[in-house]
């Protein structure tokens, strides 16, 4: 089941198919939200009417729109594909393993498999292949999110990748070049034991050089605890802290 709320969480629509859907992504120019499930892909209008169905040979790991041209890219175990908004082929090159998907500015794509993240231009060459967490205990990535900044508002805007494990987040950009670190902090007393990421999501607030960065708090409620208010008692939290720059890596704040 896909479904869709409006600004106050209102359900406006609710999109149900046979198969257990494994990623979805939308067009937001024309409204057409893509859905990908099992060997399927599916093309759905703002009305909820399939509109085609792309079959793949095997199983589907992610897909992700390119907000600048609308054409959808599709990694499957063995390939990785484009297609125009008509459902067309545009691009077809083996690349295995691929898992994560997100579209930079310039038409290319960051992709990840378990260790490495790549770069893959709009002609399906690999431009960069790396491992941005080389030499951890745990260097699965586990998250992937484009960083692709509007170049008209931006002097000398660059697309980066921020690439996540259970409890690091790292900033790339196109040459592997590692701009800024995310990290995940076990307080020694009353930490939660399962403090690791789950998801990530990407916000923009500038913040001047004199300034100090901002600090986000996690917090975890008591196990089975039920409240009607906006107050909970609080067993554990984990710290998570950004270094605003490369000079600032290795700094524990």
């Amino acid at each position: 089941i896909a479904d869709r709320y409006a600004d106050d969480l209102t359900l406006i629509d609710s999109l149900q198919t046979r198969r257990d859907i494994t990623a979805i992504s939308l067009d937001q120019e024309q409204q057409i939200l893509w859905v990908a499930s099992r060997n399927l892909v599916t093309q759905y209008n703002n009305s909820g009417n399939r509109l085609k169905q792309l079959r793949q040979r095997s199983r589907v790991r992610d897909i992700a729109v390119d907000t600048e041209t609308g054409e959808l890219w599709v990694s499957t175990r063995k390939r990785l594909q484009r297609y125009n908004r008509s459902g067309s082929e545009t691009l077809s090159v083996r690349i295995q393993g691929l898992l994560h998907l997100a579209p930079t500015r310039e038409g290319a794509v960051w992709a990840v498999n378990r260790r490495e993240l790549l770069l893959v231009d709009r002609a399906g060459n690999i431009t960069l292949q790396t491992r941005p967490f080389d030499g951890q205990y745990y260097d699965r990535i586990d998250k992937l999110i484009a960083d692709t900044p509007d170049a008209s508002s931006l002097s000398g805007a660059v697309d980066t990748a921020w690439v996540a494990t259970r409890n690091t987040i790292r900033r790339v950009d196109t040459n592997g070049t590692l701009l800024q670190q995310l990290q995940i902090e076990r307080r020694p007393i009353g930490a939660h034991p399962d403090c690791v990421i789950e998801d990530v999501a990407l916000f923009r607030q500038d913040v001047e050089d004199d300034e100090e960065p901002p600090v986000i708090t996690l917090t975890s409620p008591l196990d089975n605890s039920v409240t009607d208010s906006a107050t909970i008692d609080v067993v554990g939290s984990c710290l998570l802290y950004t270094s605003p720059s490369p000079r600032d890596l290795s700094t524990s704040r």
